[in-house]
Order: structure tokens, then C-alpha cells, then sequence
């Protein structure tokens, strides 16, 4: 992992924002999360990450967003040849069949957001943990 370690967390719900950091700080209080509201804000973040290179250790996406889905910026991130290195997660509250079909073929996770708080945080360490055993 990088020096500065963060994740890039892409929601457009502000109380899923709030909740995950507050699960990451309980896991793992030294990483950061930037959070992207929108996919067009997420590649932003990601252009900003190139040119400083300095890229998140693991993106957390969701997949139903408006202007641009989560599928929309999967697509543009496993394609970018610096960005497809980094570990994606899809966290969603889709459990459509359409949706964890879609993320298989993309090589991605996909989690189905827990409903209680402590859930969360277990589903939060698990990532964490995968992300430093493969970094």
C-alpha cells in the first residue's frame, strides 16, 4: 500500500457515506476515506490520484447512482491501465441477480450492504484486511 493510504468511497447517499466512515474509523482509524458523491466527482478523485500518484488501496462502489451508474464508471476504471490495478468492491443494496452476474464478469466483489450497524463494521474489517494481504 501507499504511503498515504485512503479508500475511494462513490455513493450518493449521504448517510451510507457517514455510516461507512464511521465503521472504517472503528476497523482502522489511521486510513482515510474520500468520498466521491457522483461517478463524475470519482473520476476526478482518480485523474487527481494519477497525476499525484497516489491511488486508493481499494474503491467501495455503488452501483445505483444518478448521471452515472456505478456500472458506467466500473466499465471506465477497468479499463484505464493504471486504475484497473486497484481493488474494487461493489456495495450496494441490490441483490438483483442482473447486478452480481454483471460484477462476476468485471472480476469484482459484490456485497449486498448490510442492514445493522455491526455488520458493517465486520464486512468493513474483511475488506480492509483482503486489501493488505494483497497489496
Amino acid at each position: 500500500m501507499s504511503a498515504h493510504q485512503y479508500i475511494l468511497y462513490v455513493d450518493d447517499d449521504i448517510d451510507d457515506l457517514y455510516v461507512f466512515n464511521q465503521a472504517l474509523h472503528i476497523t482502522d482509524a489511521t486510513l482515510e476515506v474520500k468520498e466521491a458523491r457522483d461517478g463524475y466527482q470519482a473520476l476526478t478523485l482518480l485523474e487527481e490520484a494519477r497525476k499525484a500518484t497516489n491511488y486508493p488501496f481499494l474503491i467501495v462502489l455503488d452501483l445505483n447512482m444518478p448521471g452515472m451508474s456505478g456500472k458506467e464508471i466500473l466499465n471506465i476504471i477497468k479499463k484505464d491501465v493504471e486504475w484497473c490495478t486497484i481493488p474494487i468492491v461493489v456495495f450496494s443494496t441490490s441483490s438483483s441477480k442482473i447486478d452480481q452476474d454483471f460484477c462476476m464478469q468485471q472480476n469484482v466483489a459484490f456485497i449486498t450492504k448490510p442492514l445493522h450497524f455491526s455488520e458493517l463494521v465486520n464486512t468493513v474489517s474483511k475488506l480492509v484486511r483482503l486489501c493488505e494481504t494483497t497489496a
